[in-house]
């Protein structure tokens, strides 16, 4: 109950004016994050403190319980995959390790759209979804929804672990500045007091304005700036044609929702002089990795799915060999589709 007034209230607040966000938005930026985002995520903040210490051997069991607890609810609740099993003669328990998933075939975009309805679970009231369209950057949006009171939290969660190893704790309200494309009602950024952060968007991020939103980000003093890599690569380079001096306050550099490049890593550390992290995951929520504070590997967070690399014959590429191909996932955070 307490996760459907939260997420009206967050509807509201996004279209509310600015003075009620200031009022309002402070007042509920005090609520401990166990309160804003539910006791899920205060349970899974606890619980990834302690996996990502775990062994290979622990997390592969922990997945393969996860798994057996996903496929059960699918055969139950879910129609198109009901069917998928009883076409094959499948039962979930004929699944009994990570490779035996492979038994069922690869759900595409198409197959997501012409199948939209059936892959809701039906033990769920159409209210405990939230609707969500991708942002097309791979082509045109996919609609989809996610599990209210879990999906969002659960995400949270796991950002949280993720920003926390380069130094960026949303719990602590460190400040932040995010420079991403939101439109926002000042051209030089709006104030959120809920994340203690700077929204700038990068549709307003024209030459004309280079200097102001350097000057603004200085005067907010953040810790970290939350960026597409195209974007703070511009304003990077800006700093460096010019020989402004860097932002003293900042710790560390945010990068996602586009593939970070190592000439815009470059460009983006010589001139912020700070760290600068990437992490890679999409709207549908099946696959998230990300930087640490030791390499700008990416590290795929096993607690959040199972990921796999299919090369072009539609094989997965095994453990340890290198290959390319296409990202495949299957998430754990979303039970309703």
């Amino acid at each position: 109950m307490i996760e459907d007034y939260l997420y009206r209230f967050k509807n509201m607040y996004r279209i509310s004016p600015s003075w009620f966000k200031n009022s309002i938005g402070l007042a509920y930026s005090r609520l401990p994050m166990g309160v804003r985002y539910g006791n899920i995520y205060k349970e899974y903040k606890a619980f990834l403190e302690k996996s990502q210490r775990w062994s290979y051997k622990q997390l592969k069991e922990w997945q393969l319980y996860q798994l057996n607890k996903l496929l059960k609810h699918a055969y139950k609740n879910v129609p198109y995959y009901r069917n998928i099993f009883n076409e094959r003669g499948l039962k979930p328990d004929d699944i009994q390790d990570l490779s035996d998933l492979r038994k069922l075939p690869y759900l595409t975009r198409d197959l997501v759209r012409e199948n939209s309805k059936d892959l809701v679970a039906k033990n769920f009231l159409h209210s405990k979804g939230i609707y969500f369209t991708t942002g097309g950057s791979t082509g045109t949006p996919l609609g989809f929804y996610w599990e209210k009171g879990r999906t969002r939290s659960l995400e949270r969660a796991f950002m949280w672990r993720q920003w926390s190893w380069v130094g960026y704790k949303p719990e602590r309200r460190d400040r932040t500045v995010v420079l991403r494309g939101l439109l926002t009602n000042n051209p030089l950024g709006d104030y959120d007091p809920i994340d203690n952060s700077l929204i700038l968007s990068s549709y307003n991020l024209k030459e004309d304005n280079f200097q102001k939103y350097i000057l603004r980000i200085r005067e907010f003093k953040p810790t970290s700036i939350q960026a597409y890599p195209s974007v703070i690569t511009i304003l990077a380079n800006y700093i460096l044609q010019n020989n402004i001096s860097p932002i003293n306050s900042l710790k560390v550099i945010l990068c996602g929702s586009e593939n970070l490049f190592l000439p815009q890593r470059k460009i983006i550390k010589k001139a912020f002089q700070c760290r600068v992290f990437s992490w890679y995951g999409q709207g549908e929520s099946v696959c998230l990795a990300g930087n640490c504070e030791e390499s700008n590997n990416y590290h795929i967070f096993s607690e959040y799915g199972i990921t796999e690399i299919i090369n072009n014959e539609g094989n997965a590429i095994p453990e340890g060999q290198e290959g390319t191909g296409e990202i495949v996932a299957t998430g754990f955070n979303n039970y309703f589709m």
